[in-house]
C-alpha cells in the first residue's frame, strides 16, 4: 500500500475521495473528471492559496491514489472518510457538500451513470449524510 502524502491535509483526502469517485464511478477519469477536481479542489483550498499548491496537493494525492493498488483503495477510501468525519479541520455540516461535489465530477463527461449514482449513495451511508440531501441533489 501506497503512504498518504507526508503532509497530509483535508485537501489530499477530498483529492483522494474524487479521484476514487471519478475512477471506480464509470472506469475512467476522462479529462473533464480531472478538470472538474481540480476546480473543486482549488475551491475548497481558498482564495489564499495559489496554484502551485493546489497542483502540489492534487500530485501528491494522485501519487497516493495511483500508488495503491486497486483491491486497497476502498479500504483507503473508508479510512480517508473516517478521518474527514472526525477532523476538526472539515466540520460535519460541510460533509454533505462533498455529495455535491461528486455530482458535479459526475456530471463533467455529459451524465450520471447509475454506477456513479451508486457510489455516490455508499459514500454518502459512509459519511452518514441524510437521504433527504441526497434526494435533493440526484
Amino acid at each position: 500500500m501506497n503512504n498518504p502524502p507526508k503532509e497530509l491535509n483535508v485537501g489530499h483526502m477530498l483529492s483522494y475521495l474524487y479521484y476514487f469517485f471519478a475512477k471506480f464511478g464509470d472506469g475512467q477519469i476522462v479529462v473533464e473528471e480531472q478538470q472538474s477536481i481540480y476546480e473543486t479542489i482549488t475551491e475548497w483550498m481558498g482564495k489564499d492559496s495559489s496554484f502551485d499548491e493546489n497542483k502540489k496537493v492534487l500530485l501528491e494525492a494522485w501519487d497516493w491514489f495511483d500508488g495503491c493498488d486497486d483491491y486497497e483503495k476502498p479500504d483507503v477510501l473508508e479510512n480517508v472518510m473516517s478521518v474527514l468525519k472526525k477532523s476538526d479541520a472539515f466540520p460535519n455540516d460541510m460533509l454533505p457538500l462533498i455529495l455535491a461535489d461528486l455530482v458535479k465530477i459526475a456530471k463533467a463527461d455529459g451524465e450520471i451513470s447509475g454506477n456513479e449514482t451508486a457510489l455516490i449513495l455508499r459514500i454518502a451511508l459512509s459519511l452518514e449524510i441524510d437521504m433527504a440531501y441526497i434526494k435533493a441533489l440526484l
